[in-house]
């Protein structure tokens, strides 16, 4: 009995079984109908984000066109030839385009056209920076901004080797281009020998015309492209949106005032030999004043003064702050950030004690010749002689133009 009534029982439990399976099959496959359907409906949705993001991105890079009339070297009571160039703006807050200032200094006429539009549209020049090369452009229209929103910009440096798009009108074509690349180098170099900024260095293609274009990592703006270096391949330079930002803080009482620099010189602490003629032990590490600004005995920095700290910031025996773990910059890189009305905070070494320090800063370095400004050089006639200024402007055309003048 026992052995038959298992057997009896058996047919029923596959039975129940095989009901239990197909039913779990049923509901396995419409779950899987339901997610192939629902899979392809969020990547469309993905998609349209990101192909929305980069339409309005491109209606937000702007051509701008120029006609210069800078000063004539040799004929100081008129202007020079006109000449037609083009660059490249992106769209900013506050209803106005970025772009860079030797795209529009001494323009007598500026329009701005988006690839999108066929019209272009007047603008005029609201702020110019020409040592760190950034102007502000406003439209005529406001109503250009309904249609070509604002970039947004990162509030970080990029890292080495973040991918990185340029965005522009180069010559070559009249459409917008894009061109990808790398971050290779971030330093603080000299812009025009009066100004020092921090500069990006990448490898995207850079050429005449992308200039005022912005430079894209993920979806915001990292810095503006300016130029590219000749003779070599795909070196090109961007400035970064901080010092974009410092511009714009300047800029918004209307006009532009100038970065605060330091202007006393220094050198190195690596001789050991001038470490032994100064007495400090090896775990002293600074930058040396070699050469004070202020020689008179009221100087706040002496001659021998070995700088250790810039604020809070070390600074080690080449001159050098850690800007990341992995890129260090000249430690003036640090006075855009540090310096107040009060002065620069400086730490330094004397007669080997530790001296804590206000030191004054300045805005623009002082040049027997200087530039223009701007503006156009004053002259006087006397007879058949014209006397005229000097100025930076006339000493590169004569640089410039040296073999035609011979």
């Amino acid at each position: 009995m026992a052995n038959f009534s298992n057997s009896q029982r058996h047919p029923t439990i596959d039975l129940h079984s095989e009901r239990l399976v197909r039913l779990a099959s049923f509901f396995l496959l419409v779950f899987s109908l339901f997610t192939l359907c629902a899979t392809p409906a969020l990547a469309d949705n993905s998609t349209k984000k990101s192909t929305d993001g980069t339409a309005n991105l491109e209606k937000s890079v702007i051509k701008v066109f120029s006609t210069l009339r800078g000063p004539d070297p040799f004929k100081p009571w008129s202007k020079a030839a006109p000449q037609e160039v083009t660059g490249s703006g992106v769209v900013i807050e506050g209803k106005r385009i970025l772009t860079n200032a030797h795209v529009v200094e001494y323009a007598s006429q500026v329009q701005i056209q988006n690839g999108q539009d066929g019209n272009k549209m007047a603008a005029r020049v609201l702020a110019i920076a020409r040592g760190i090369d950034l102007a502000l452009l406003e439209v005529e229209d406001p109503s250009f901004f309904d249609t070509h929103q604002a970039v947004s910009r990162s509030n970080k440096l990029p890292e080495i080797t973040d991918a990185v798009f340029a965005y522009g009108y180069p010559t070559g074509g009249n459409s917008l281009s894009i061109t990808k690349g790398i971050v290779s180098r971030i330093e603080f170099v000299d812009y025009d020998g009066s100004v020092a900024g921090l500069r990006i260095q990448v490898d995207a293609a850079i050429n005449p015309g992308n200039s005022g274009g912005p430079v894209i990592a993920g979806d915001k703006m990292i810095g503006l492209a300016f130029s590219g270096l000749l003779h070599a391949q795909n070196i090109g330079y961007i400035i970064p949106n901080e010092e974009i930002e410092l511009f714009l803080k300047d800029v918004a009482d209307g006009r532009y005032d100038g970065k605060p620099i330091l202007l006393d010189a220094t050198q190195t602490f690596e001789n050991p030999v001038l470490r032994d003629f100064l007495k400090l032990d090896k775990n002293v590490e600074g930058c040396i004043v070699h050469a004070p600004n202020d020689l008179g005995s009221e100087s706040v920095l002496k001659e021998w003064d070995v700088i250790t700290h810039i604020g809070d910031s070390a600074i080690d025996n080449q001159c050098m702050v850690k800007l990341k773990p992995n890129v260090r910059v000249m430690f003036k890189y640090k006075v855009q950030q540090v310096a107040s009305k009060a002065g620069l905070p400086l730490t330094v070494m004397r007669n080997g004690k530790s001296l804590k320090l206000n030191v004054p800063v300045y805005t623009g370095r002082p040049h027997l010749i200087s530039d223009l400004h701007g503006g156009y050089p004053s002259y006087f006639i006397l007879g058949p002689i014209v006397f005229s200024r000097a100025s930076a402007e006339y000493l590169s055309f004569l640089i410039n133009n040296a073999p035609a003048l011979n």
